[in-house]
């Protein structure tokens, strides 16, 4: 019997086989990984998507608010702003360790794929972790805009600017909902 092309392999039983034949499987060495993956996953559905809705669907926020609306809103529930946002926002680290696990548990099946994949799914968490300083801003924002006497609100020198930066403020939270609230 010829074996050109292919060298051969003794497994734990005995049998030979090509490696050919051999399905490369997940690197056991990285079991701790998968692991602390499966772990984070679990902590990222429930600490990042079901309680965050729990607590959104369940408060008295108004989604046609515009950017004055906002402000008061939050300056009047600035613990139920905090709380959703870093839940929303902050488990965001737990899903880079899924993708990291996942990258290397699928590796062996197309190493660029997997790595196509983790890249821009890690990316994807980065850059959704970088928004909280900015939603997390508009709580000091509030508490100014709030602080400033109803008279000035309506003052003519200030209208211009409120009829630009309130509109903006709307569209930067309403904007952002389908991307935090997609898993709702």
């Amino acid at each position: 019997m010829s074996t050109k092309g292919q060298s051969r392999q003794r497994t734990p039983s005995g049998i030979q086989r090509s490696e050919e034949n051999l399905v490369a499987g997940p690197d056991p060495s990285w079991r701790g990984l998968y692991r602390a993956g499966g772990v984070a996953v679990f902590l990222y559905i429930v600490f990042g998507i079901i309680v965050p809705a729990v607590i959104f669907l369940s408060s008295n926020y108004d989604t046609g608010m515009d950017g004055d609306g906002i402000l008061r809103f939050i300056a009047s529930n600035r613990l139920w702003w905090t709380i959703v946002q870093t839940l929303t926002l902050g488990p965001s680290i737990l899903a880079i360790v899924v993708f990291t696990a996942l990258f290397m548990a699928l590796k062996h099946l197309n190493k660029s794929y997997a790595a196509i994949g983790a890249v821009v799914a890690i990316t994807c968490q980065v850059l959704f972790i970088a928004y909280y300083p900015v939603v997390m801003g508009l709580v000091y924002l509030s508490d100014q805009y709030t602080a400033l006497p109803p008279s000035i609100h309506n003052a003519p020198s200030l209208q211009p600017q409120l009829k630009v930066f309130l509109p903006r403020i709307t569209h930067l939270i309403h904007s952002t909902k389908p991307c935090l609230l997609s898993a709702f």
